[in-house]
C-alpha cells in the first residue's frame, strides 16, 4: 500500500475536506510561479493549459510536460526548504496524511496556499473551478468543469441500460487492500455500470484476508497497483483479474473521464 499513498488521499484534514480554501496571505490575481503538491493538482493546471506557470512538483509527478521541473518532495513529505527556494507566489495542495504541518508553516512564512480536496467527483469538479479562479482563468475553469461533467453524464447514460457487473477493485496485494464503500472507485463503479462487491465492508479502503476476498462474488477483479508490490494468485480468480492501464483510477482529478472510460471497457468489453 505504501506506493499508493502519494496518489490516494486516505486521510483528510479535519473538517476541511468539503471545498477548496486559502491559507496564508492573499495570492496574486494571476500567479506566475506555482508549485503543486500532488500529481492530480498538476494535471488540473495542465488541463487548464497553464503549465508554463509551474516551477515545482512532487517526486511522483509523471506527466511529460513537467519532467524537467524541480521536485519538492512527496505528497506526504513535502520539503519546506525546497519549496521556499522556488519562491512560489502560489502553492496548491491536496490535503492528505503528513503534509498539513509543512503546508501551514509555509502559509505562516508568507506563501499563499490553495488547499483543494479531490477525493469525490463533486470535490474534483469544485477543485477544477477553484484552481482556474486562483490562476486568474475563471472561464477556463468553468469550461473544463462543464466538459468533464458532460462526458461523465454521457458514460452514466450509456451504462444505465447495461447489466451491472460485480466488481472488486484492488489497491494493494500484500496486504490485500480494496475499494470499500465511499471510495473513489466505488463512486466510479456505480457510474460505469459496476457493482462494488466490497460495498458492505467497513472502511473506505479496507484490508481483508485472502480467504474473505475469494468469497466475494466478483465477476471482475481490477488490479490498480501498476505492479507496485507482488501480486498474489487466488483460487477462483483465474481469468477475472484485469490490470488497469493507467494510474487514473487511483488519481482523482481531471482524468476522471479516462478512469470511467477504462472502467466501462473492462466491465462491458467495449468503449463507451
Amino acid at each position: 500500500m505504501r506506493a499508493l499513498v502519494p496518489i490516494l488521499a486516505l486521510v483528510f484534514w479535519p473538517a476541511l475536506a468539503e471545498a477548496a480554501y486559502f491559507l496564508g496571505p492573499q495570492a496574486p490575481a494571476s500567479p506566475r510561479r506555482v508549485v503543486t503538491l500532488a500529481p492530480s493538482i498538476t494535471e488540473i493546471v495542465l488541463a487548464l493549459g497553464e503549465g508554463e506557470r509551474l516551477v515545482g512538483v512532487t517526486r511522483y509527478d509523471d506527466a511529460e510536460a513537467v519532467r524537467h521541473l524541480p521536485r519538492v518532495g512527496g505528497f506526504v513529505d513535502p520539503s519546506a526548504e525546497a519549496i521556499l527556494r522556488l519562491r512560489p507566489d502560489l502553492l496548491v495542495v491536496q490535503p492528505g496524511p503528513g503534509n498539513r504541518e509543512v503546508v501551514e508553516r509555509l502559509a505562516e512564512l508568507g506563501i499563499p496556499v490553495l488547499v483543494v480536496p479531490l477525493d469525490t467527483l463533486d470535490e474534483i469538479l469544485v477543485g477544477v473551478e477553484a484552481v482556474g479562479r486562483a490562476l486568474g482563468r475563471e472561464e477556463k475553469g468553468r469550461a473544463l468543469r462543464a466538459q468533464i461533467e458532460a462526458r461523465i453524464e454521457a458514460i452514466r447514460a450509456r451504462a444505465a441500460g447495461l447489466p451491472r457487473v460485480r466488481t472488486l477493485v484492488v489497491y494493494g496485494w500484500q496486504p490485500l487492500v480494496v475499494a470499500g464503500p465511499g471510495s473513489y472507485a466505488d463512486e466510479l463503479l456505480r457510474i460505469a455500470g459496476g457493482e462494488n462487491v466490497a460495498a458492505k465492508l467497513r472502511g473506505t479502503y479496507p484490508t481483508i484476508p485472502a480467504e474473505h476476498a475469494v468469497r466475494l462474488p466478483a465477476q471482475r477483479v481490477i488490479d490498480t497497483t501498476m505492479e507496485d508490490g507482488a501480486k498474489i494468485d487466488l483460487p477462483g480468480w483465474e481469468g477475472k483479474v484485469v490490470r488497469a492501464r493507467s494510474r487514473a483510477l487511483v488519481r482523482p482529478g481531471p482524468r476522471v473521464v479516462e478512469s470511467l472510460e477504462e472502467l466501462f471497457e473492462i466491465l462491458h468489453g467495449e468503449r463507451p
